[in-house]
């Protein structure tokens, strides 16, 4: 089964219908089929967008929806974790936020090649493959 990382800019897309990425989010969610990953931070980050541009029951629903279909890692069983984030960041002169620098980091430790993204900054990363732009 292929492993896929799901980014908050696609979850969000899913949660909240007036998302300009939402019929794209749609179009691809047979992807969520295969054996999908979040970390603690994309919970936060799609639990908190969706309450502010949506409303406190639908930032509620995604969280129960993300716990319930797809692996959560657990980001501090990886060696020197916050260095390597801020070792991504600076890399790319904080034009990659510190989640998606963390979110990188990940998927090279755990081997996963997929990232199921809206989120065009992923695209400088060469070591991944972005799905969705």
């Amino acid at each position: 089964m292929r492993k896929i990382f799901i980014d908050s800019s696609y979850l969000i897309a899913i949660a909240l219908d007036n998302d300009s990425n939402k019929e794209k989010a749609l179009e691809l969610s047979e992807l969520l089929s295969e054996e999908c990953y979040i970390s603690d931070k994309v919970i936060n980050e799609v639990v908190t967008v969706v309450n502010s541009r949506g409303n406190y029951t639908q930032a509620v629903t995604v969280y129960h929806y993300m716990v319930d279909n797809f692996k959560i890692v657990n980001d501090y069983e990886v060696a020197n974790y916050n260095e390597k984030i801020i070792q991504i960041f600076a890399k790319y002169e904080g034009n990659l936020s510190f989640t998606d620098s963390a979110i990188i980091v990940l998927m090279l430790e755990l081997g996963i090649d997929d990232l199921l993204s809206f989120d065009h900054g992923f695209k400088r990363e060469g070591r991944i493959n972005v799905i969705g732009i």
